[in-house]
């Protein structure tokens, strides 16, 4: 009669990843045993799997503890298997705030500053600053308003963050010259006159 026992030298186990379906992965595990008493082995004796999980926080890994267990000749034999998978990593939203700057002279004439709230576990991270740079102009013309765009950048652990402030150039208005006559009215007919607009060119007639 074989005689068998659990330990490393005459317990074989070995662990197969495989994939479901649905690409989550999943491992089968089957074992050897050798008789210690004339070294002959089993066939590979499937095993039966369980798996239980702890779930990954933003900040800790989850892990999956595989138990393999198979009963040969009444008695049973278990092993395991850990995997560890990765921490999911904050999910930050962005909340900006724009200041105006006092000296009326400035360059930028803003600053900026960002909160970070992770969506997933609240973690906050408060008022980091960030650069500001002026990213387009656009002048206002006589009839249209203008733009400005100034662009912020933050940067975290590795990331960047951005936001965008406008500020609108108020239209600047015509600035006429004086009338001049161009055609003098008659008895039967009006006359006409005509100012040019200094600044675009633009001629008004009445």
């Amino acid at each position: 009669q074989h005689t068998y026992v659990d330990d490393a030298e005459h317990a074989a186990w070995t662990w197969t990843e495989s994939t479901d379906g649905d690409n989550e992965v999943a491992y089968a595990a089957s074992l050897v045993l050798t008789c210690t008493t004339c070294g002959t082995p089993t066939d590979a004796l499937k095993a039966d799997v369980t798996a239980e999980s702890s779930t990954a926080t933003c900040t800790e890994a989850g892990t999956t503890v595989y138990t393999a267990k198979v009963t040969h000749e009444g008695k049973d034999y278990t092993d395991s298997k850990t995997v560890t998978g990765e921490a999911l990593g904050h999910n930050y939203e962005a909340k900006w705030t724009w200041t105006k700057v006092e000296d009326e002279n400035a360059e930028i004439p803003y600053t900026a500053k960002v909160d970070l709230i992770c969506l997933r576990c609240d973690d906050k991270v408060e008022g980091i600053d960030a650069t500001v740079v002026l990213k387009d102009r656009t002048e206002a013309t006589c009839t249209e308003d203008g733009e400005i765009i100034y662009s912020a950048t933050a940067t975290y652990d590795g990331k960047d963050y951005n936001s965008e402030k406008s500020v609108a150039i108020k239209a600047t208005g015509h600035e006429w010259g004086e009338w001049k006559t161009v055609k003098e009215p008659t008895e039967t007919e009006a006359g006409s006159r005509q100012r040019t607009c200094a600044k675009c060119g633009e001629v008004e007639t009445e």
